[in-house]
């Protein structure tokens, strides 16, 4: 009997322990649930995590190292991570390039310069949109909003509704800023067709392009994140840098394409043109009101505009800056579309991770930091060069490991331009050049890397998103100007170097140009 009564005692005994055990882990994960800063932009997180059940506790642990991912990532899993999404994200953008100067040489781009001019704005604000997209959707992964596949197919009608949404009213930007481009130059084709008769061809152009690239990048970016998050990938380190670079490819292809196909109808009735506009306008405010009805939507829908449009309006700039410089420097626009896209690829990484370590550590609200994270300490450029914080560290691995990219790309599409005959002139690569072009690469990467860590940390202390606005703007188009003049004076012969022309393609590529930073 007394053995039994201990036994009975070291039962209760081990029963008590284990419901205290079982205590302790309940407050643990309570503690790691509310450890979330309680904000309005992530209230999704909070009713998607509520909708689906209690996590399990591997969906736990799987969410928490996502949370820690940005702080105590590896330079080497950065690198591991990222390396063949950078290297896509750069084939993405030559392809881009060689596509649209094959659209060039075509009849239709030689007879309808407007196309011309609406590739800028266009594939400038459609590549905004792409990369703003991808940054709000990797803060959400890191916020254990995406926890399953059923996750993301509840939100996904709300993410297609928010892009259709902007889609549509950038691509009538976009328009209204082509028309304000080519109604002074008083552009008549040799049909006889004015600059106010290309309205309804571009604007119907534009509208087709941007939308259906912009749904299918949304789906894409979704199971990118997705698949990079079940595979215990950081999703900032692959998804940011695919989004821009594949949504040029679409947007370039797709705009070619529409175009083609309006324009023959185009030439017997303007009706298809108008019928699809009409389409486009009717379901804007259907979309729009499928987005007001989510909270965290609605915010992203209310206050997005602002970045979108000064950066359209920069990137038009740039564009006339370029413009003018490939008149002289023919080369320029063959290496442009690089420089800028490697930089601004690599940026957007960096201000995905910020974002996503702001959001997981601090509380937007209330404009609070993560600890040890004060703006004057985040502000101090020196910290950029010694500090060991995780960011500072990614801008250094990110800014040596551009360089390769960059000696490769040039390469790559200098090869292309001498045998595929898509520029004026067979391009100069001598070895002159080359090094110049990698001191100023290296040079505007480390100021995008700054600037962006600047933008990031200061819009967070004005309460701004910067999942949203921090889309980081400089272009590298004085800088390369800057390189071939320089060159010009030193080694003259190591570049193409004409008087001012009129080249259509020329002019096209250096539109084109402009709009590949698209961060």
């Amino acid at each position: 009997m007394g053995n039994e009564s201990s036994v009975q005692n070291s039962t209760v005994s081990q029963t008590a322990s284990q419901s205290t055990n079982a205590d302790d882990l309940s407050k643990t994960e309570k503690a790691v649930q509310l450890d979330a800063p309680d904000t309005r932009t992530q209230t999704v997180d909070v009713e998607t995590t509520t909708v689906t059940g209690s996590p399990s506790s591997a969906d736990l642990s799987q969410e928490w190292s996502l949370r820690e991912a940005v702080n105590y990532e590896r330079p080497i899993d950065l690198i591991r991570q990222s390396s063949l999404p950078f290297f896509i994200a750069g084939l993405g953008s030559i392809f881009a390039g060689q596509v649209l100067s094959y659209a060039s040489t075509t009849e239709l781009f030689k007879k309808t310069p407007a196309l011309l001019a609406l590739s800028t704005p266009l594939m400038g604000l459609k590549g905004n949109l792409d990369m703003t997209y991808a940054s709000r959707l990797t803060t959400l992964a890191h916020l254990g909003a995406l926890q399953s596949l059923k996750d993301v197919w509840k939100r996904l009608p709300v993410f297609l509704a928010t892009v259709q949404t902007q889609a549509i009213l950038m691509a009538i930007f976009s328009s209204i800023i082509t028309f304000a481009i080519i109604w002074p130059k008083k552009i008549v084709t040799a049909g006889g067709i004015t600059a106010a008769q290309f309205i309804p061809l571009i604007t119907s152009s534009s509208l087709l392009t941007v939308c259906t690239s912009a749904g299918l990048m949304c789906f894409l970016t979704t199971m990118l994140v997705y698949i990079s998050r079940k595979c215990r990938f950081n999703p900032d380190n692959v998804t940011v840098p695919l989004a821009a670079s594949i949504g040029d490819l679409f947007c370039v292809s797709l705009l070619f394409g529409f175009a083609t196909l309006l324009e023959k109808s185009y030439r017997d009735s303007w009706c298809a043109s108008y019928v699809v506009i009409i389409i486009f306008l009717a379901l804007l405010p259907c979309w729009a009101y499928y987005v007001w009805m989510d909270e965290s939507a609605r915010v992203t829908l209310k206050f997005c505009w602002f970045s979108l449009v000064l950066s359209s309006l920069l990137q038009c700039a740039a564009g006339a800056l370029l413009d003018a410089m490939a008149r002289k420097y023919p080369d320029c626009t063959l290496y442009q579309p690089i420089l800028s896209g490697i930089g601004g690829n690599r940026v957007a990484v960096l201000a995905s991770r910020i974002s996503s370590f702001l959001h997981s550590k601090g509380n937007l609200k209330t404009r609070t930091f993560p600890e040890n994270r004060s703006l004057w300490r985040n502000l101090n450029p020196l910290r950029f060069f010694y500090s060991c914080d995780n960011d500072a560290k990614c801008s250094r691995v990110l800014i040596i490991g551009s360089l390769p990219y960059q000696l490769v790309f040039i390469f790559v599409a200098y090869v292309m331009a001498l045998h595929l005959h898509t520029t004026d002139m067979p391009p100069k690569f001598r070895f002159m050049f080359v090094v110049g072009y990698i001191i100023f690469a290296f040079i505007q990467i480390g100021c995008l890397m700054l600037w962006g860590q600047l933008t990031c940390y200061l819009m967070w202390w004005l309460g701004v998103d910067p999942d949203t606005h921090a889309i980081p703007l400089l272009t590298g188009c004085a800088l390369l100007f800057v390189l071939f003049t320089l060159i010009d004076v030193i080694h003259p012969d190591s570049i193409n170097i004409i008087g001012i022309t009129d080249s259509t393609s020329t002019t096209m590529t250096a539109m084109f140009s402009s709009s590949v930073i698209t961060i």
